[in-house]
């Protein structure tokens, strides 16, 4: 195991923590790491009833209040899957109003893909709904995973300007909350001359180590797992 997280009291609830064990781990191997916590019955989950339980079966359901913006891998996997151009699938599947606002968000609420209670692009999703669990990360973790997301969909917006697909940067929108605070970030990812995601074509090729400092990276390979 390369990545893994781990229980924590997070202000007095369990919650995430994170440790990497292999210099060597990359985005493919968080992904893998945080999966098996979506089906866990201890940690802390703020949608569900109960607060604990297995993700599926929750009737708040990510899928159905999503805030879903696509990375530069899936994007590719997700037109190149549904057999639809890049041009054709922002027309098709983006929220046009808010992509005119300058937030290229996919349809939601449900999600656009959601069929059935049952995603129908899974082996293709986002990083956002791969990644995403509503329980508590320390900062380290929460910075993490932040960073990965962020990079990927930031990269998606380079090349999507590039190619003249979108063209959201004079957009002049005053966001706040959670918005503001993706957007902002998204927008210094896409504009990051050494953003991980440049180039790749998974995310077993893109090393977790581009997405934080010596000093962040330290404390994440020599951090003592703790049990519950």
């Amino acid at each position: 195991m390369k990545v893994e997280f781990f229980p924590c009291l997070i202000e007095e609830v369990w919650g995430l923590d994170l440790a990497i064990h292999d210099e060597r781990a990359t985005v493919q191997d968080l992904i893998e790491a945080i999966q098996p916590w979506c089906d866990d019955n201890q940690i802390y989950k703020a949608y569900l009833a109960e607060k604990q339980g297995p993700c599926r079966g929750c009737p708040i359901n990510c899928c159905r209040e999503c805030f879903v913006l696509p990375d530069a891998i899936s994007f590719g996997w997700l037109h190149e899957s549904l057999g639809v151009t890049p041009t054709e699938f922002i027309k098709r599947y983006f929220d046009q109003e808010l992509l005119s606002k300058g937030l290229p968000r996919l349809r939601s609420s449900p999600c656009i893909f959601l069929k059935e209670g049952l995603c129908t692009v899974y082996p293709h999703r986002t990083l956002i709904c791969r990644l995403y669990i509503c329980t508590p990360m320390t900062d380290e973790a929460q910075t993490m995973v932040y960073g990965v997301v962020a990079a990927g969909i930031g990269e998606f917006i380079r090349l999507a300007e590039e190619q003249g697909l979108l063209n959201i940067q004079g957009a002049n929108v005053a966001w706040s909350g959670y918005e503001k605070m993706m957007l902002e970030l998204i927008r210094f990812e896409a504009d990051r001359a050494d953003n991980p995601f440049r180039g790749a074509r998974d995310y077993q090729s893109i090393p977790l180590r581009s997405f934080c400092s010596e000093a962040d990276w330290q404390v994440l390979t020599q951090k003592k797992i703790t049990s519950k």
